[in-house]
């Protein structure tokens, strides 16, 4: 709202002196994150919830497949007799929602016919180049605040 006000502003109250073109651009972007980190059998344990079960269940799936063995257990790099298990710990999704407003506004000085005072234009071309200032400090301005993204 703040920016159709600076446009009100910019044409002097006077709609009809301006041209308003505002463009909104959604997109939505989801992401996946996974940490795998290599685990001791008793490493494993309090991550599972102490479940001995599921910790035997997932070395017995590694241990069974052939190329899950091969990239998946390795013995430790200090106690090469202790093996460890590349195994998930943290997975998570983020979706990132962003709106990106384009602003273009225009004031132009519409003289009515009949009125071709010389005064008015002069002064309709210092209005002018002023226009373009404030609509070119007003599009940098709105390039910087007018991008958000919402993480959920």
């Amino acid at each position: 709202m703040s920016a159709l006000y600076e446009d009100f502003y910019h044409c002097k109250g006077n709609w009809s002196k301006s041209l308003v073109l505002k463009t909104i651009r959604s997109s939505t972007r989801n992401t996946r994150r996974g940490v795998r980190r290599w685990l001791t059998k008793p490493q494993m344990l309090p991550l599972f919830g102490g479940d001995a079960e599921v910790v035997n269940s997932i070395i017995l799936r590694k241990e069974m497949d052939d190329e899950l063995r091969a990239k998946e257990i390795r013995h430790h790099p200090e106690l090469p007799g202790l093996l460890q298990y590349l195994v998930l710990v943290e997975d998570e999704e983020c979706g990132e929602f962003v709106d990106e407003i384009s602003d273009l506004f225009q004031a132009e000085d519409r003289q009515e016919e009949g009125d071709d005072s010389e005064e008015e234009s002069d002064s309709s071309k210092d209005d002018e180049s002023s226009d373009r200032k404030a609509k070119k400090d007003k599009r940098a301005k709105d390039k910087k605040k007018e991008k958000k993204a919402i993480h959920h």
